[in-house]
């Protein structure tokens, strides 16, 4: 609908007959441009929502190319899949709450329209109701073309302006390109879809505010809430923590949103520290006895609570960075006063000013760090624990090994009686041309001697071996035994040396700090008193 034009009262009026004059006609121009166009109203005119598409199901073309297991069914899934109804419980700032389902483009419609109603209702409030204070400026004054000059301002407006230094700062919302790219969008919806997982999150947007935190998925607006998956059991909980907030008589100077982030808040926080106190009993239990007792059943039992603790401290390490992430942000935490930027859609907050929201975020950045540092110790004692275990089964092994070792030396030891034996016990089938020579006899002997070198020289290299591995040192030869001592005694020989030089110079030194405290003693015997003179 074109704006329509309200004709002011200086308007000139002719009459039918009378053609009008230069006169007239100027006071006419005059009158059009004082002219004020008026928006029609969007209550009256509401906007439809966005058309469900739907797909076609007309048989395909012979040309068109077409899996022909994509059936009228398989496109209704595939579309349902694409495009699913979402179940969430819409709560407003009363406490009173019911429960629709909506598509995501409808879920966006609505919310935006929400925000939207915003401008309208402004635009029709009574003037007395649109003066703005003196440290606000409206968007209009500064974006018309006069506005390069400067604002004129009483005295008193500007002694005011002057000395209101403990009222909120706001300026003009001139960036609307900034304010329009910040709004809720349907990459934002994919967070509180139950089909994909949920990251904890926290996200500041221009008509919203996306919270994502344990089993909680909502969407904050400046009158309601929206509780996305409210049939799950996991959400009925803080649907309760968050309406107890809401209609609660504490600190009602907080606005809508800042109570209903406080009860997703709480419920979060509830949450982190009713597991800790699940893991954390049962850990130091099975922490205390492991050393003492090392048991299969104990080290299982260990192994399952460290993946608990793990997945827990995981969850919280995300939840605090979320909490993080918006407190190092000051434009996020200054685009958290949902309502302030309802009622005054044209002005935008300081970024410095966010006293009410980082005092809210900081009290409960201070319990999850508590129970972050707590899941930290719990941590390093499991980790201390396992090295203490470890240093156990390795001391155990030693004794195991120092066990075969001795097992090993006594074998050794009576191997070389079975030695003896085996050698004599041994039988060398040779020929009888052989054995008719009367050398005969010294072929065993030649035997046992040829046994026994390979024995010796496979010993040998194998010590070699073992020193150059540097598995076993030995004992070093006589020219480096002699070297060593060698070597010891002129070391004897310097630190003495050094032992005798070090006392001439304290001895120097006793007598240098005697000299000095003599001649102190004779300066002050010769200082003395006569006539009641000091001379």
């Amino acid at each position: 609908m074109p704006p329509t034009l309200r004709r002011s009262s200086s308007a000139p009026s002719f009459s039918r007959h009378q053609p009008p004059r230069r006169s007239h006609l100027r006071r006419l121009l005059h009158a059009s441009r004082r002219c004020i166009p008026s928006r029609p109203n969007p209550n009256l005119y509401p906007t439809p929502l966005p058309p469900t598409p739907t797909p076609s199901l007309n048989p395909p073309e012979p040309n068109d190319h077409v899996d022909p297991l994509m059936d009228n069914a398989n496109l209704h899934k595939l579309y349902a899949r694409r495009n699913p109804l979402l179940s969430f419980l819409e709560l407003d700032m009363y406490g009173i709450s019911q429960t629709r389902n909506l598509t995501r483009q409808q879920i966006l419609a609505d919310i935006r329209r929400n925000a939207n109603s915003s401008e309208t209702a402004n635009n029709h409030r009574p003037h007395f109701l649109n003066r703005t204070p003196a440290n606000r400026y409206p968007a209009a004054i500064l974006d018309h073309p006069q506005s390069k000059r400067e604002r004129r301002t009483s005295r008193r407006t500007r002694a005011a302006t002057r000395n209101s230094a403990a009222s909120p700062l706001h300026f003009p919302s001139a960036n609307n390109k900034r304010r329009s790219a910040n709004r809720l969008s349907i990459r934002d919806m994919r967070q509180m879809d139950p089909q994909f997982p949920a990251n904890p999150a926290i996200w500041i947007r221009e008509d919203a505010m996306v919270v994502s935190l344990e089993s909680v998925r909502a969407i904050i607006l400046h009158n309601k809430i929206l509780i996305f998956d409210p049939e799950n059991d996991l959400s009925k909980k803080p649907i309760w923590y968050i309406r107890k907030r809401i209609t609660s008589n504490e600190d009602l100077f907080l606005p809508f949103e800042f109570r209903a982030l406080e009860g997703i808040l709480l419920h979060t926080c509830a949450v982190l520290e009713r597991d800790f106190v699940g893991i954390e009993p049962q850990l130091r239990q099975t922490l205390g006895t492991l050393p003492t007792r090392i048991t299969n059943e104990g080290l299982e039992m260990l192994r399952l609570l460290e993946q608990r603790l793990n997945h827990y401290y995981s969850r919280v390490r995300k939840a605090q960075y979320a909490l993080q992430s918006v407190l190092d942000d000051d434009e996020d935490m200054a685009e958290m006063y949902l309502s302030e930027k309802y009622k005054t859609p044209s002005l935008r907050r300081n970024p410095l000013d966010h006293d009410e929201a980082e005092m809210l975020l900081e009290t409960y950045m201070q319990t999850v760090d508590d129970v972050t540092i707590k899941a930290e110790l719990l941590n390093r004692a499991i980790d201390d624990t396992e090295n203490l275990i470890e240093i156990h089964l390795d001391t155990m092994q030693n004794r195991l090994l120092l066990v075969d070792l001795f097992i090993t030396a006594i074998t050794t030891t009576l191997s070389f009686g079975t030695l003896v034996t085996s050698i004599f016990g041994m039988n060398m089938p040779l020929p009888r041309q052989i054995t008719d020579l009367p050398s005969s006899q010294f072929y065993f002997y030649g035997c046992v001697f040829v046994t026994l070198t390979i024995m010796a020289i496979g010993l040998a290299f194998l010590m070699r071996w073992c020193r150059r591995e540097g598995i076993y040192r030995g004992r070093p030869p006589s020219s480096k035994r002699w070297r060593m001592r060698k070597q010891k005694s002129a070391i004897m020989q310097v630190s003495e040396a050094v032992r005798q030089q070090a006392e001439e110079v304290l001895a120097k030194a006793n007598k240098t700090a005697h000299r000095q405290q003599f001649s102190w003693e004779k300066k002050a015997a010769d200082l003395t008193v006569r006539d009641g003179r000091l001379v």
